[in-house]
């Protein structure tokens, strides 16, 4: 361990490397402590969203924006139980809107469903929830520099049954 003097750290035990100059070191905890913070501050992030409550939102200038397009977005997190069907519907009569579901959201949102609406025409997407019983949803504008207001419902019910019937040949 290292024992942390008027300037410098001093060496004590086993561990190696420990001399330097106070400000590094404090740099070093201040660089450790946002590298281990950085997770939460990505997932406080996420707005909860209720199954059967709409909530009103607007994108702003405030909002982020995707690297890929420059399209605003804004994120939420829906609870529902392990295997219902969960439909996530976005309207917004000031941009086309779009909505992606996952069980992560990332930029590029590989193995989430999304649709793309259109003005006074919600953008509708339906996913079975998995294990962990939690759903991420990303609403964002077609277009770079879109804003407004828009509504977000997400719901939950049973999948359809699945049938099957032998194939004649």
């Amino acid at each position: 361990w290292c024992t942390l003097t008027r300037s410098r750290a001093r060496l004590r035990g086993h561990f190696g490397g420990c001399i330097m100059m106070r400000q590094y070191w404090l740099g070093c905890v201040s660089f450790f402590v946002i590298l281990v913070a950085s997770p939460v501050v990505a997932q406080s992030g996420l707005r909860p969203l209720t199954l059967g409550q709409p909530l009103q939102g607007s994108m702003g200038p405030e909002d982020p924006v995707l690297e890929s397009d420059d399209s605003s977005y804004e994120l939420f997190q829906v609870q529902a139980p392990k295997g219902q069907m969960v439909t996530v519907t976005l309207t917004s009569s000031a941009f086309q809107p779009i909505v992606a579901v996952g069980d992560e959201i990332d930029e590029e949102c590989e193995a989430c469903v999304a649709t793309v609406g259109e003005k006074d025409k919600p953008a509708v997407v339906r996913k079975i929830v998995s294990a962990s019983g939690v759903l991420q949803i990303r609403a964002n504008t077609m277009e770079k520099g879109e804003r407004g207001a828009f509504t977000i419902l997400a719901t939950a019910s049973q999948p359809p049954p699945i049938s099957a019937r032998p194939l004649s040949f």
